[in-house]
């Protein structure tokens, strides 16, 4: 990508197993342990599995630092910094994934996530994460959300994004530890999307069960 060029601003994908690819994948026990780091003032999409993750993902785990050292951030809409523990972006179902690394995000027009930095998905899809843990810090700049960083755009004037909803917690309890325990689930909902929470445990304690309150 060129920064000073806005009609060669394109997205650059950084992953510690994968940048990314075509279409959506079934991914089961991909692990990295490395730090995943960028240093290039461009438009940037990075995690600590991949750059860009689609499809079906199952027993993933990160305990890699994951660094953008840029504050460049792009001012065209969709080519924001993203940055998340295992996906700096993605559409899918996640199942028993896990981030122990410790993320920051320099751009302070970019989106940090414990698990993803930016998600989208196709017209009124419904996506599924169950059973998924996320342990560390979230630093920087950037918009933060312990889970997601941001959901990202949806309006009227841009028809390829639409309503989408993330059900969280159904089949399995989404947990969070340590300093992104601090943050909301969500740093950006835009649009109608909707990220539905049911069952979450906040460091140890029991937060929300069955979408009621814990006694």
């Amino acid at each position: 990508g060129d920064p000073s060029n806005s009609t060669y601003n394109i997205l650059s994908y950084i992953g510690g197993i994968m940048g990314t690819y075509k279409g959506g994948i079934t991914l089961n026990g991909a692990e990295n342990t490395g730090a995943v780091t960028n240093k290039c003032d461009i438009p940037v999409v990075l995690g600590g599995i991949g750059g860009a993750l689609n499809g079906t993902l199952s027993n993933l785990k990160n305990s890699g630092a994951v660094t953008n050292q840029s504050s460049y951030y792009s001012t065209i809409v969709g080519k924001e910094p993203e940055v998340g523990g295992l996906a700096g972006y993605s559409y899918g179902n996640y199942t028993n994934c896990e981030n122990t690394g410790n993320i920051t995000n320099n751009a302070a027009g970019g989106f940090s996530g414990g698990i993803v930095g930016g998600y989208n998905s196709d017209k009124d899809q419904t996506s599924n994460w169950n059973s998924c843990k996320v342990d560390c810090s979230i630093n920087g700049s950037a918009t933060a959300g312990a889970f997601l960083g941001r959901f990202r755009y949806n309006s009227a004037s841009d028809p390829k994004y639409y309503y989408a909803t993330i059900n969280a917690g159904v089949d399995g309890a989404m947990d969070v530890c340590g300093g992104a325990a601090s943050l909301p689930l969500v740093g950006n909902i835009n649009g109608d999307h909707v990220f539905n929470c049911v069952n979450l445990i906040v460091n140890g304690v029991p937060t929300i069960v069955d979408g009621e309150p814990a006694n």
